[in-house]
């Protein structure tokens, strides 16, 4: 059974994720489109997925951000051929739900931020490398041919529909 990974990655997202997690499955499938979300839920089930022998994911349309982050914990890693990526450094998105910070808090948020922007490329190195990790922050949006040559995917779902 495939487990859709749609929309945003949230809290509930990755509790949705752990609760299959928890089962102790020997596999796991899932299909994946999210432009990403929450950083915090992304590495939660990034780790989660990295305690089950077996994980596939299929990403189809966009998978970005906390999602490719997770997307990397999979042991096999697919994609349609229309599917597209975007890897970028963590940052704070203010708005209506989440006010600018005061000074103090700006400059906590500044060290979760720094913090984070030395993890997450350690995670994406360890199975991308580092030359496919540069190439794929220097182009910030790329397709699955790039994603292949860059260890970010290791092949195509080209299945039609019948």
């Amino acid at each position: 059974m495939k487990h859709l990974l749609f929309g945003e990655v949230t809290k509930d997202m990755a509790e949705k994720v752990f609760r299959l997690v928890d089962k102790k499955p020997k596999s796991l499938q899932f299909v994946v489109n999210s432009g990403g979300g929450d950083v915090e839920a992304g590495l939660a089930i990034y780790d989660a997925l990295k305690t089950v022998p077996k994980v596939t994911i299929l990403a189809t349309g966009e998978c970005s951000s906390s999602a490719l982050l997770f997307f990397q914990a999979a042991t096999v890693r697919l994609a349609r051929p229309s599917t597209f990526f975007i890897c970028h450094k963590v940052r704070f998105v203010y708005g209506q739900e989440k006010p600018p910070p005061d000074s103090a808090e700006k400059a906590e948020h500044d060290k979760q931020m720094d913090f984070l922007n030395e993890l997450l490329p350690r995670i994406y190195i360890a199975r991308t490398g580092a030359e496919g990790f540069r190439q794929a922050m220097g182009h910030n949006i790329f397709g699955v041919k790039q994603a292949i040559e860059w260890g970010f995917l290791d092949g195509v779902d080209e299945r039609k529909v019948e």
